[in-house]
């Protein structure tokens, strides 16, 4: 049995820091903008919170990278 990839506890807060700047570019904050509540926009960044595993191991290629530079 494999192990699962997994986004490392000390890389969290890039991970958090980078959905940040996602979430905020033009188009996100346009397209979330058509919901006045903030709902949308708050449960888009949970669910990128609780998903942050799924998403490093879809990106395996960069997270690597990023690994190669930031520990390298």
């Amino acid at each position: 049995m494999t192990v699962p990839f997994r986004l490392r506890h000390q890389d969290r807060p890039d991970f958090e820091a980078v959905l940040h700047l996602a979430l905020n570019t033009p188009d996100i904050r346009s397209a979330l903008g058509a919901d006045p509540t903030g709902r949308t926009s708050a449960r888009l960044r949970l669910r990128a919170l609780t998903d942050a595993n799924e998403i490093a191991a879809a990106s395996q290629d960069e997270y690597a990278t990023y690994l190669a530079l930031h520990v390298g």
